[in-house]
């Protein structure tokens, strides 16, 4: 199947003659390569104002307001230590982000997947590579954040985090150049990335302030964390998946580093998904026991004992 390159929309005008083969379903690859959005020089400003209303969040709303003492949020966070409260503080932060993430980016990303180019016009003078480029940055902001607030971060954590941190940031400098063939199609990979990421980061930062809340009811969050357990293996199928169709499809495209990069990372992705998965469900497993009335009654904050440490770090 053939495909014009070039974006549809308001600026249809100024597409070029350029064709290309494409699989099916996969339009996108035959975008003519260009700067996702004009706002690249003031990458550095909109990260740091993220990172400063985070900052703002954390303390204003969440540690000032939501987890005051005579809260429901603060009788839980005030049985808990300092390293898991700021766990719990970070579990809230990360589940807002990322569901209004989801609700802004949804539909450019899949504009663009459809075959619209990044300057498609997408709300007044905003493009819809606008409102990918501050997604994109407002998404690695989380894990910046997170980096530098979390106390006893694991080492599965960090290496998870720093490498998507430094993968996204690539992926928007390359389509800044926009001179190589597979920029966009590398930008559309870490975007999927990304929407399965917050597909089963949202659930389970969910059920882990359900865990801290409520964490004498036994039946409720064996319910709650063996959904997410579905949850998870459901995304991370789906996900090798697409991805895999994604890579083989489009062999040819890629260059030579990202043909032997793109299986290393996303391996090392995928095993960072199986092993919170398998966290997820050794801690469903103890709330099992509890509500079967086979054991004591959990300390709370003590949820690391149980997995849920090797599980928040495998995110």
């Amino acid at each position: 199947m053939e495909f014009a390159l070039g974006h549809h929309g308001d600026l249809a005008s100024e597409r070029g003659n350029w064709t290309c083969e494409a699989p099916p379903g996969l339009a996108f690859a035959c975008l003519r390569p260009m700067a996702m959005s004009e706002m690249f020089p003031f990458s550095v400003v909109f990260v740091a104002a993220v990172l400063i209303v985070f900052a703002l969040l954390k303390q204003f709303v969440l540690e000032n307001y939501m987890m005051h003492k005579d809260s429901l949020h603060g009788r839980a966070y005030a049985r808990l230590k300092p390293r898991d409260q700021r766990t719990l503080v970070n579990h809230h932060l990360s589940l807002v982000m990322k569901v209004c993430l989801f609700i802004i980016g949804i539909y450019p990303f899949c504009a663009l997947v459809s075959g619209h180019n990044f300057n498609t016009r997408f709300v007044a003078r905003l493009t819809i590579g606008d409102v990918l480029f501050l997604c994109s940055h407002t998404y690695t902001a989380i894990y910046l954040f997170e980096l530098c607030y979390r106390q006893g971060i694991s080492y599965i954590t960090w290496v998870h985090h720093s490498c998507t941190i430094l993968i996204a940031q690539l992926a928007l400098a390359f389509t800044a150049t926009h001179r190589a063939q597979d920029t966009t199609i590398e930008m559309v990979l870490c975007l999927v990335w990304g929407v399965f990421d917050i597909l089963s980061e949202a659930i389970t930062h969910l059920t882990m302030v359900l865990y801290r809340l409520y964490p004498t009811r036994h039946a409720f969050l064996y319910r709650a964390l063996r959904t997410a357990f579905v949850v998870s293996v459901l995304s991370t199928t789906i996900e090798t998946a697409v991805v895999g169709w994604f890579y083989g499809a489009l062999f040819r495209r890629w260059s030579t580093l990202n043909k032997a990069l793109t299986p290393m990372l996303f391996v090392a992705f995928v095993a960072a998904q199986i092993w919170s998965a398998i966290c997820l469900w050794r801690i469903g497993s103890a709330k099992g026991v509890l509500m079967r009335g086979g054991g004591g009654e959990l300390e709370v904050g003590s949820g690391e004992a149980a997995g849920e440490e090797g599980k928040e770090g495998s995110k």
